[in-house]
């Protein structure tokens, strides 16, 4: 079993990029909707899009929108199981 690393973590290994606390939330916030076995893949995308860049927020959050498409699925939408009001029944 394989335990999912926080992402704090993950960009520590990965990453030479001095970020601000600030861009460390907009990764965290991008990464979250990704499967967690994607979120370090999708880290290192985003610290090799950014490598040898004069980095922003602008570019910064750019780039990570732009990685997390590679990666992000969209769940399964079962039409059986669609919430209905029970003021039809």
């Amino acid at each position: 079993m394989t335990v999912a690393q926080p992402y704090h973590e993950a960009m520590a290994m990965s990453s030479p990029l001095a970020l601000t606390d600030e861009q460390i939330d907009t990764l965290t916030r991008i990464a979250a909707p990704l499967h967690p076995r994607d979120r370090k893949p999708f880290l290192e995308d985003v610290t090799r899009a950014l490598n040898g860049r004069e980095l922003g927020d602008g570019l910064l959050h750019r780039i990570a929108i732009e990685c997390q498409r590679r990666y992000w699925s969209p769940p399964a939408i079962d039409a059986r199981s669609t919430a209905r009001s029970r003021a039809y029944d």
